[in-house]
């Protein structure tokens, strides 16, 4: 069975067979001529477990295949070293703490000085990681705070999506530490 990636449905979630529809990762694993797996060998597990979260996060379709389908041919042959895959590691916790989440923080107001709290962390490696967690968890609180309240008159869907943001954030690091 030939794939047109450019008009592929990817699916959230892993898929017991390719005919039961593929996530980006499936994907990676069929262009790279691998058995049906979400961890396909060829490719870089930190960059891997990224886009596994982002597939499933993404809840449209259309938007899903816009965003994660552009990566199916250029993922194959990202396996690295050891000392590569570690500072991709923490290139990716870092981003994600000081770029990613506080753009979502931003779209709640009773969150953005939350979001420059984040974005003023010194760049996060394994030597601040602790003390990076211990303020992730504070904003993650706080999130949570607000989400809870369902306060005025602002969505929340803003507040659920910098919760969600900052989970993931926490999630992803607890992967790769």
């Amino acid at each position: 069975m030939e794939y047109d990636f450019k008009t592929f449905t990817f699916g959230s979630g892993a898929h017991r067979r390719r005919e039961d529809g593929m996530c980006v990762m499936e994907a990676v694993a069929y262009i790279a001529g691998e058995p049906h797996t979400d961890h396909p060998e060829c490719a870089c597990p930190v960059i891997s477990a990224f886009m596994r979260r982002w597939n499933d996060a993404i809840r449209d379709d259309d938007l899903r295949r816009a965003l994660v389908g552009q990566f199916v041919f250029r993922l194959p042959g990202t396996k690295a070293t050891t000392e590569i895959e570690d500072r991709r590691r923490w290139m990716a916790v870092d981003w994600c703490t000081r770029e990613a989440a506080p753009e979502f923080l931003t779209l709640t107001p009773k969150l953005q000085v939350h979001a420059a709290v984040l974005r003023e962390l010194p760049p996060i490696n394994a030597e601040n990681w602790q003390a990076s967690r211990k303020v992730l968890s504070v904003v993650l609180r706080a999130a949570r705070r607000v989400r809870d309240e369902r306060w005025g008159k602002y969505p929340e869907a803003a507040a659920e999506a910098a919760e969600a943001a900052v989970e993931v954030v926490a999630e992803a690091a607890a992967e790769v530490v």
